[in-house]
């Protein structure tokens, strides 16, 4: 059965013109910036909503997100310029490269706020955004600079149609060269299946070689069986003609490429030495043509388009293609729940890597779609959104000098750490700061026994240590009362920050800027995203920062306004318990 999903959103030819390109946030995955002809880019949200529109003076050549997703790269055709767009304040920089000769190519590093810019004469500018300064390396190349790719380790390869490869250091020195028979194209690093690691990480530079060549070269290893010759040769895999032009290849698993043929054919193969070459798996999932090939290595799953659509499959053991996923169109449910757990999933590969704020973004969106779909919203999602929200507003409240708050919050957090497994004596050590200065001496005083146990000890930073050792020897076993409000549903008195009612047994919805439970006399809807606040918090807050703490969307202050009766309030409250 051919899947049917169901449209988000589209953009239109007439809205961007023709030759459409897009690039999805990396970190976040909010947001998705879309352009083509018509010398604008438009940025949307997962709901197809413009978040901002970028004019440009040349139609656009590439995009590029940086690793956290927070600034978005532009060049143009045949121009030094490059725009950069930040999502935070939704403004655009316009920068000037120091090169007379035209951009053509630009990457950032994956581990650093370093921009590589290529040109059409050669040469590198390596500009580091905080700082603002541009590195200008003349000549790496005599041709146009055609590709290029970071590696974990801050490696920046280079093609160029002089038919070269080179690979530096993030301050400009060369490390390796190798040439090739052909211009290098879609450059990637990554890791060849091997039994011993070689010097970096990521040490296998892979590259299309004209049309029909993969060529595979080892950064900084001498002993590698495949690349040969001190890592200075390329191995060049070629493959049957009956497939075509190579169009696109992803690596995945362990050492395992996908690639994609004009002939609408996609192989696997893999880079152990004894394998190399062979083909594990082939597919014609195209009669026509084969465009593109996207791996979702959290999902499991890979997609190829071509004039046969888009067509995803299950990827298990490894590299075996099991099927194509179809969707029972007369059962919109399975489909939504389906997407929930995806979502959670994602959500907790994120979170278990210390991605907070992309593990958060996750799933809002996901709740605002299930949301507009009126499907009730996972317990597990809900619960996951609000302690991952309660940790972003931390921050917010110590900005705020609302130390309380902020203790309550980490409080909260904490009797959960083990769901922050990245930074759990990070967290147990502010947890412990802030309820000091909250007057939770107790909370302080158990929270600093755990970060004692041996297995965290050893990790305190050395300026708290003594502190948290002095709270242990010598303990305060004070402990300020939390404030008390009213249940907006029974009105009886319930602790600020507790989100279950003693009394009718109800979740209470909690403000999106304090984490606390919401209170009926005090109660506003951010106009974006609709999630509740109090009212006056909401209006604190937007003194200072002017975007909602919740959807990131820029929010008017006089927008925000009470909900000005019971029964808008009762409304509300009835809305929530209906999705949960």
């Amino acid at each position: 059965m051919t899947a049917s999903p169901k449209r988000l959103f589209a953009i239109s030819l007439e809205e961007i013109g023709d030759r459409p390109k897009f690039s999805w946030q990396t970190g976040h995955g909010t947001h998705i910036a879309a352009a083509g002809s018509l010398n604008v880019i438009t940025i949307r949200n997962r709901q197809g909503d413009e978040i901002a529109s970028i004019p440009l003076k040349g139609p656009c050549l590439q995009m590029s997100w940086d690793k956290d997703g927070d600034t978005l790269a532009v060049i143009t055709e045949k121009s030094n310029l490059v725009y950069l767009w930040s999502a935070n304040s939704q403004k655009t920089n316009v920068i000037d490269t120091p090169a007379k000769d035209y951009t053509t190519v630009i990457s950032w590093s994956k581990s650093s706020p370093i921009l590589a810019i290529g040109t059409s004469r050669g040469n590198i500018i390596l500009y580091d955004q905080p700082t603002a300064k541009k590195l200008p390396l003349i000549g790496q190349h005599s041709g146009r600079i055609t590709t290029m790719a970071w590696s974990k380790d801050n490696l920046l390869a280079i093609g160029a149609n002089d038919n070269r490869i080179s690979v530096m250091s993030s301050n400009g020195t060369v490390l390796q060269r190798c040439d090739t028979t052909d211009t290098p194209k879609h450059l990637k690093f990554s890791e060849m299946k091997r039994e011993k690691r070689g010097t970096y990480e990521e040490s296998t530079v892979s590259a299309v070689i004209g049309k029909k060549h993969l060529g595979l070269w080892t950064v900084g290893d001498s002993n590698n069986n495949a690349a040969s010759a001190a890592g200075s040769q390329l191995f060049t895999l070629n493959f049957q003609d009956k497939y075509g032009d190579i169009s696109d290849y992803q690596w995945f698993g362990d050492g395992y490429i996908m690639i994609g043929f004009s002939g609408g054919y996609f192989i696997v193969i893999s880079t152990y030495h004894k394998e190399i070459g062979e083909e594990l798996h082939k597919t014609r999932d195209h009669k026509g043509y084969l465009s593109s090939i996207a791996i979702s290595t959290a999902l499991n799953r890979a997609a190829t388009c071509g004039n046969g659509g888009i067509k995803i499959h299950e990827l298990s053991d490894q590299y075996v293609i099991d099927s194509i996923i179809t969707i029972d169109e007369g059962n919109d449910n399975l489909s939504d729940i389906e997407a929930s757990k995806t979502a959670i999933i994602i959500a907790q590969q994120d979170q278990e890597s210390g991605n907070y704020r992309s593990a958060r973004d996750v799933l809002f969106t996901m709740h605002q779609e299930l949301k507009a779909q009126h499907t009730a919203i996972p317990f597990e999602m809900a619960n996951s959104l609000m302690l991952l929200h309660s940790y972003i507003l931390v921050k917010i409240q110590i900005k705020l000098n609302n130390h309380n708050h902020a203790a309550r919050l980490l409080n909260r957090v904490s009797h959960n750490v083990s769901k922050f497994p990245a930074h759990i004596v990070q967290i147990l050590t502010t947890t412990v700061i802030e309820c000091q200065k909250a007057g939770m001496n107790n909370s302080a005083f158990n929270f600093s026994l755990i970060l004692m146990k041996p297995e965290y000890r050893d990790q305190i930073d050395a300026k708290y240590k003594k502190k948290i050792e002095a709270l242990v020897r010598k303990p305060d076993k004070s402990e300020s009362e939390e404030d008390f409000s009213q249940c907006p549903h029974c009105h009886q008195r319930v602790p600020t920050y507790e989100l279950l009612c003693p009394s009718c047994q109800l979740a209470l919805p909690y403000c999106i800027v304090t984490g606390a439970h919401i209170l009926r006399e005090d109660l506003c809807l951010c106009p974006s995203c609709n999630f509740p606040a109090i009212h006056s918090e909401f209006l604190r807050y937007l003194s200072i920062d002017d975007v909602c703490p919740m959807c990131t969307t820029k929010i008017d202050g006089s927008r925000i306004t009470k909900l000005d009766s019971g029964a808008a309030v009762d409304s509300f409250l009835a809305q929530s318990s209906d999705m949960s």
